[in-house]
């Protein structure tokens, strides 16, 4: 009996094995249905969809509505590290640069037409922080964190210059570009920091200052020669002393508190602090050594001095009075992300909401890495990393 059995499964795999090479070497394909037909599979083409009306997509149509009448809008839908207005002459019209995350691609937007370029093809791998100068000329993109990370600097392609890259020499996670197109930087030690520069020109390094702590936040100013603000890494549990440092000196100023950070103009400095269970901004007036209390609680990371409006700054919160936990709430991702846009009067101190991003957008926002432009400022959404715009022209 299971020689029988045996024999009829052996003829089903002869027969089976027959009719597939019958089909593979002497059925037509020819005609309607072909060899799909025989099993009626039917085609393999699907006619549901008109070609001509699927519509294509390329790198070059334009992401920015330039027609929207709303003052918040979103520049890009692809995750970003790093950006900056640029005005090629004095009397062109403002372009933005912006760095891709993970590739390190730098891309251009016109923010007047809409029309995206990519202006940068050098691969970054896992780029993750990137600047770029206000001239259009250079770019530093991060590549990694901490002990594994490394610079690459990129000079970009204009009239009189040809795309190329470099590593910098030091390794460094802190750094900015000054007006002139000199890239600052620190470099950590086991004890202190050093605050250098990199001209591209000379493609030579030199010391500016150095700072006796080794977890230090500089806040750039815009030229070499300028006071940078110095102060530790904030936290809550931790007084911090705020210092101002160039080529020749490092002095303390007269700001100090627990959970303190800040920034600054020629002028001014808004500056945080934990206060009696309250996260409190104040306002100070260098030239008249003046400290203002404002209403609202900001965190300085969040602010920004407008270029084109002479004492007004723009600063961003999620809740106008920040509590206990604050500034590492937020400075771990945990803090509340439904920004608001706060215009301040930093000669009175007076704050009045300018723009609700949620009820704008529709989104949330964490607002982060403000850029100052002639009519507002650009930053980035730190919850995707998409850039948007905020235009006080709209």
């Amino acid at each position: 009996m299971k020689k029988i059995a045996l024999g009829i499964g052996i003829a089903l795999i002869l027969l089976l094995t027959a009719i597939w090479v019958y089909l593979m070497f002497f059925s037509t394909t020819n005609g309607e249905g072909g060899t799909f037909g025989l099993f009626n599979f039917g085609d393999t083409t699907d006619t549901s969809v008109p070609i001509s009306d699927v519509p294509l997509v390329t790198d070059d149509e334009p992401v920015v509505d330039v027609y929207s009448p709303e003052s918040l809008r979103q520049l890009t839908t692809r995750p970003t590290i790093g950006h900056q207005e640029v005005f090629l002459t004095p009397s062109s019209t403002p372009i933005i640069y912006f760095t891709e995350a993970g590739t390190g691609h730098i891309y251009t937007i016109d923010t007047f037409s809409g029309e995206e370029e990519r202006l940068s093809n050098i691969t970054v791998p896992v780029a993750s922080n990137a600047a770029i100068s206000t001239n259009g000329m250079y770019a530093a993109i991060q590549s990694g964190e901490g002990t594994n990370s490394e610079v690459t600097l990129v000079t970009l392609p204009t009239a009189s210059t040809s795309l190329k890259s470099s590593s910098l020499p030091d390794l460094t996670d802190n750094f900015s570009f000054t007006s002139e197109g000199t890239l600052l930087y620190s470099v950590k030690s086991t004890s202190e920091t050093v605050a250098k520069q990199y001209d591209f020109t000379t493609q030579t390094t030199e010391i500016l200052f150095t700072i006796p702590f080794r977890e230090a936040v500089i806040v750039w100013g815009g030229e070499r020669t300028s006071n940078h603000l110095v102060y530790p890494k904030a936290t809550r549990r931790l007084q911090g002393f705020l210092y101002e440092a160039n080529r020749s000196s490092f002095n303390r100023t007269p700001i100090s508190g627990y959970g303190l950070s800040a920034v600054g103009s020629d002028e001014y400095i808004i500056y945080s602090k934990q206060e009696s269970g309250v996260y409190q901004t104040y306002l100070y007036s260098r030239t008249e050594d003046r400290h203002t209390r404002l209403d609202d609680s900001f965190i300085p990371e969040k602010c920004v001095f407008d270029v084109a409006v002479d004492g007004l700054m723009h600063a961003v919160c999620a809740n106008s009075t920040y509590g206990s936990n604050m500034p590492d709430e937020w400075l771990m991702g945990r803090a509340s992300t439904e920004d608001k846009i706060y215009s301040v009067n930093i000669r009175s101190g007076a704050t009045s909401l300018a723009v609700d991003t949620m009820t704008e957008s529709g989104r949330e926002l964490d607002v982060v890495n403000l850029v100052s432009i002639n009519n507002g400022f650009i930053f980035k959404n730190r919850l995707d990393n998409t850039l948007w715009m905020y235009d006080t022209q709209n």
